[in-house]
């Protein structure tokens, strides 16, 4: 497995690179400055983790050999091509293709990109954080709400991995329940949204 560095000298995170996968990449521009990195699609997977490689999870295709175990999916694979399609209405599990250690002050995100977003296509898992303590392969989901068939490449960049700083407060039980309102935005009676 390879090993690199995300942030340069500054050692946050690490990033080891496994079998069919490949280094996430921030798609730098003249004026740009992306906060993710895009991430390559690896295969199809299942949640479970490979029995011969714990760190990966349990491919079902991997665009190249013929898929195994996809019965729950409606989606028609064409390793010749490298291409798989997901039918209307239905939604897949993909594999990042790598695992990370960060520290614990940070977590990370695997989030659509803006021309995942263009395409229709909705990433149910996009709010679910990797935490720190996380040594896996990190997955996300991807649904067609489309009426067509959505067609998928090896490596094809559809999301992208944002860090974020975490911080954990302390939390402190009151009882007293006139410290919870009034508030400018309103109580308990009519909600959030600060309409009477």
């Amino acid at each position: 497995m390879k090993k690199f560095n995300l942030f340069g000298n500054h050692d946050n995170v690490e990033i080891y690179i496994i079998p069919g996968g490949r280094m996430p990449e921030r798609q730098l521009k003249r004026d740009d400055n992306p906060v993710g990195f895009d991430v390559y699609t690896r295969a199809i997977v299942s949640l479970q983790m490979d029995e011969a490689n714990p760190l990966m999870r349990h491919t079902l295709f991997d665009f190249k050999n013929e898929p195994r175990d996809l019965p729950l999916y409606d989606v028609e694979c064409f390793p010749n091509m490298g291409k798989f399609r997901l039918a209307p209405h239905h939604q897949i599990t993909l594999g990042c293709g790598f695992v990370l250690i960060m520290n614990e002050n940070l977590c990370a995100y695997i989030e659509p990109r803006g021309s995942t977003a263009g395409r229709g296509l909705i990433a149910p898992w996009a709010s679910v954080p990797i935490d720190p303590q996380f040594r896996g392969e990190p997955v996300f989901s991807i649904y067609n709400p489309n009426p067509d068939f959505v067609w998928f490449d090896r490596h094809e960049r559809l999301m992208q991995l944002v860090f974020r700083p975490v911080v954990i407060p302390r939390l402190a039980v009151i009882t007293d329940t006139e410290k919870l309102f009034p508030t400018k935005r309103g109580n308990l009676s009519n909600g959030s949204s600060g309409k009477l």
